[in-house]
């Protein structure tokens, strides 16, 4: 369990210059006192209060996320890596999230903060069915694939991790939608042939990982 007296020590300060004192408040407050810390291979996972649960399954699926990603943009996970974990706070709700960056759009379901000295993201603990989103790990891994390969990610690669992100939150049909405009493409017949397999495979049922190895195969 992590209290007030932790902040510094994992990692929080660097967002001082991003977002000012505003998070360190709010995670320093008589409500915020207990965090339990979740570690995964590439996720650091702060939650608070006993709700551990809910932190592994969401570190769970925060690591098929990523592999299946990183499998899309075509980057090995060790091409990626930057001697960190990636923190992810879980808050309570989409309220607090305001508390630390005000004036967020309506169904915000997370936060991405970037600055000199590295990267963090909040997400909120019930914005779909109840679950976290995996969205704020996008960011993260568009930053992973530029730093790896150099070039900006595709359409077509933008619209495969789109598709992740609603499948991971099982919404097929938006997942589905992502996929269709680039499912007829006169330039590429094999990467269109891959995509319709794809959307066969998310009205099969399929999910994240299956689903990327077809958008990623060369056959």
């Amino acid at each position: 369990m992590r209290d007030a007296a932790d902040v510094q020590r994992i990692g929080w300060w660097r967002l001082l210059a991003a977002v000012g004192w505003s998070l360190v408040l709010m995670l320093a407050s008589p409500a915020h006192a207990g965090w339990t810390r979740i570690d995964t291979e590439h996720f650091v996972i702060f939650v608070d209060g006993a709700d551990e649960k809910d932190a592994r399954d969401y570190g769970w699926r925060l690591e098929v996320f990523h592999a299946a990603a990183l499998q899309v943009l075509g980057v090995p996970d060790s091409d990626a890596r930057n001697g960190h974990r990636f923190e992810v706070i879980l808050v309570p709700n989409a309220g607090q999230l305001s508390r630390v960056k005000p004036n967020l759009p309506a169904r915000t379901v997370g936060i991405y903060l970037q600055c000199r000295d590295g990267a963090i993201a909040l997400a909120s603990r019930k914005a779909q069915g109840g679950r976290a989103s995996v969205t704020e790990e996008v960011p993260n891994l568009l930053t992973a694939a530029r730093n790896a390969r150099g070039p900006e990610p595709t359409v077509t690669e933008y619209a495969a991790l789109e598709a992740l992100v609603d499948l991971e939150a099982d919404d097929s049909a938006r997942a589905i939608e992502a996929l269709r405009p680039i499912a007829s493409n006169p330039h590429d017949p094999k990467l269109s042939i891959r995509v319709r397999s794809a959307i066969q495979a998310i009205q099969a049922g399929q999910g994240v990982k299956d689903v990327a190895a077809i958008l990623n195969s060369r056959d």
